[in-house]
């Protein structure tokens, strides 16, 4: 129940611990972030979660997690500031912890979508090498290379994930 999760994030943000403490604010920016990209959420949603991922940013500069979020917020957006406002973001994130594995996934998803393809598959290998999930990275992957035009990369990877999963149809284009 989205609801209840965001009143409990809510009242733990403003108790004495909670209203200092990053980690609460990762959360409640998560449960908004999580509501809006389920289907369940609005605009207004996914901009309280970047308040919040903001607030966390504030409390703990040293960490990427927040910035991260809010880069790949913004890579999934289609307007003028988007590429601007993601690379700024992800920046902070960088500079925070430039081993933070996730950003180079969202790296790669904002340089793929603004057409720097070979950016994007720099990022991406640096991602898969430091994923725990080797599925969902080689999709990207896959249209990556596609999009480069390296027909026979696309193809053997392609393979090598039909082989992995057999039945879907997104391997055998």
């Amino acid at each position: 129940d989205w609801v209840k999760a965001l009143d409990f994030a809510q009242r733990a943000a403003l108790t004495v611990k909670g209203k200092d403490d990053f980690n609460t604010f990762n959360t409640w920016g998560d449960i908004y972030f999580e509501k809006h990209y389920s289907g369940n959420g609005d605009d207004k949603d996914i901009g309280s979660a970047v308040s919040c991922y903001e607030k966390s940013y504030q409390l703990n500069p040293k960490s990427a997690y927040a910035m991260t979020r809010v880069g790949k917020i913004w890579s999934t957006t289609n307007n003028d500031l988007s590429y601007r406002n993601c690379i700024e973001a992800l920046d902070k994130a960088k500079a925070a912890e430039p081993d933070f594995t996730p950003l180079n996934g969202v790296y790669a998803a904002i340089y793929e979508k603004t057409g720097l393809y070979e950016k994007a598959k720099m990022e991406q290998e640096i991602y898969i090498a430091g994923c725990e999930d080797k599925v969902k990275p080689n999709d990207r992957m896959i249209n990556i290379m596609y999009k480069l035009k390296d027909w026979s990369g696309t193809l053997a990877l392609a393979k090598k994930m039909n082989a992995v999963f057999p039945d879907n149809c997104d391997y055998i284009r």
